[in-house]
Parts: structure tokens; C-alpha cells; sequence
């Protein structure tokens, strides 16, 4: 089962499946709302605060809330959409090789390259970790100043020779549509806290719901991930 964060019906069945003969999730909402919790940046915006805000509404450390949430996730074998933004002149290495995170080597500009470019894409490379990365939102991916498919990632792959015979101005952007499994994540507590959050604000709407998830990131630090999570790649 695949979650898509800006997508109610996907984030709502999600939550249901995991809940169930667990928690009453919606009550649990309800006893939050009821003292005025959900009034509070600190529950919207911190991971701890939304997970120990939960702690006391039941019988569960923030911890064991944590631990069970995931396990459940993993046992139903769920997966979360992730979009990898990037510039890149053959999409069909991706759906040979997957998705790669960044080479640690430095990166060397060929000589014909723009200097205000390769400037922008060292300063890009300079302040990313390996990767890969993935924006959370598909309207987070859609933003027409997103640097990733701009500037980034896999671009740099032909800067320093490892794609021979590139012509780099000749990259195209693109949004590769990715489903990738909860058990696949680093620090699945961050997505547990995304999941809620989307879920709470479903049936519960604040505004400017659409930017919720705007700039939120999935970094697989240094995993490689493979073709068949690939659902479809999107040239801009």
C-alpha cells in the first residue's frame, strides 16, 4: 500500500489500516483537540512534541508509540511516495541502475562549461549529503524554482567524467515518481510524525494545508534505490 502525502483518501486509509484494533485515531484527535493542544506550533511543527502531546492521551510511552506505529507500517508493507528532482541527460539509467546517491569525489568542470553555473551546481553539491533525496510532496517537486531540477543532482555525474561524452546543457529536468518502503527509511520517526500530521490536517483542515509539506525531504543517506521502486519518470 503506497502513501502519498498530499493525497486525503491515500493518508486516511493508511492511518485507518494502522490503527486498527490498535487506537481509535479519530477520538484520540478529538481528546487532543479538547484541551487545546492542536492550537500549538509546537504540536504541528516538532516531532516530540506531537508524539509526547499523544503520549499523554494514552497508554503509551512516546517511544512504544513510535515503535508499534512502525512495525505496523512494515508489517503491511507500506511504502511512501518520494520524488527525486533532478537535470540529466538519459532517464534510462535510472531505470537501469536506479536511483544513486552523489559520488564523495570532488567535482571538475569541463572547460566549456558556463562559470556562473558550474559555480551554482558546486555550491548545490557543497551543502547536499549524498543522497539520494527526495521531496516529500509532489507539489514541494512542482515548484517551478526548485533547485534540484535546476541545478542538481545528477548533472554533477557528468561534471566530473563518470558520464563520458555528456554534453551537459543538453540535461533535461525531471521528477522521477518513486514509491519507497517505510522499512527503507532512515529515521522512520520523522515520516510517522508526517503521516499524522497529513491525517490530522485531512480531517481536521487548517490553512494553507497545500504548503504543509512544502520543502520536507527524504534522504536515504547513502542507499541506493532500486529500479522497480520507480513508478514513472516525469520530463519537465
Amino acid at each position: 500500500m503506497i502513501i502519498d502525502i498530499d493525497n486525503s483518501e491515500s493518508v486516511i486509509s493508511a492511518v485507518k489500516n494502522i490503527t486498527k484494533n490498535w487506537i481509535d485515531i479519530d477520538l484520540l484527535y478529538r481528546k487532543i483537540q479538547s484541551d487545546g493542544t492542536v492550537d500549538s506550533n509546537n504540536f504541528w511543527k516538532n516531532t516530540d512534541g506531537l508524539f509526547n502531546t499523544i503520549s499523554k492521551k494514552t497508554p503509551f510511552s512516546p517511544e512504544q508509540f513510535k515503535s508499534l506505529f512502525s512495525n505496523r507500517l512494515k508489517e503491511q508493507k507500506f511504502q511512501i511516495m518520494g520524488y527525486h528532482c533532478t537535470r540529466y541527460s538519459h532517464k534510462e539509467s535510472f531505470i537501469e541502475k536506479g536511483i544513486l546517491p552523489l559520488p564523495q569525489c570532488p567535482i571538475e568542470f569541463p572547460e566549456k562549461q558556463n562559470s556562473e553555473d558550474a559555480e551554482k551546481m558546486l555550491a548545490f553539491r557543497l551543502n547536499e549529503s549524498p543522497g539520494p533525496n527526495f521531496c516529500l510532496s509532489y507539489r514541494s517537486a512542482k515548484d517551478p524554482d526548485n533547485h534540484y531540477c535546476n541545478f542538481g543532482a545528477e548533472i554533477l555525474l557528468g561534471c566530473n567524467g563518470r558520464q563520458k561524452n555528456n554534453d551537459i546543457s543538453q540535461s533535461k529536468p525531471m521528477i522521477i515518481h518513486c514509491a519507497i518502503p517505510f522499512s527503507f527509511l532512515p529515521e522512520p520517526e520523522f515520516y510517522i510524525f508526517c503521516i499524522l500530521k497529513a491525517y490530522f490536517n485531512f480531517i481536521d483542515p487548517v490553512d494553507e494545508i497545500e504548503n504543509l509539506f512544502f520543502d520536507y525531504k527524504i534522504d536515504l543517506k547513502n542507499k541506493t534505490l532500486l529500479p522497480k521502486y520507480i513508478q514513472k519518470i516525469e520530463e519537465l
